[in-house]
């Protein structure tokens, strides 16, 4: 989702037994590639805390955290 200059990353997800091939690197790098090319410079994403996995594959590509978030659910 591009907005305001940036793009949004959302919903990687890499099979569990193909993780640690450098799948999820190589789909957030396309990404980005793919938006420089559309003249965005900018973006952001948003990872649930206790995806170790993904926030320590996003920190290897320089992203840091801004703040954090929590989710809400209701049963009705």
């Amino acid at each position: 989702m591009i907005e305001n200059g940036y793009i949004g990353i959302f919903d990687i997800v890499v099979k569990e037994n193909r993780r640690g091939n450098g799948y999820g690197k190589e789909i957030v790098q396309t990404i980005l590639s793919e938006a420089g090319k559309a003249g965005i410079e900018k973006s952001y994403l948003q990872v649930i805390n206790n995806n170790i996995i993904a926030k320590n594959l996003y920190k290897k590509l320089g992203y840091k955290e801004k703040y954090k978030y929590w989710y809400r659910k209701k049963e009705i």
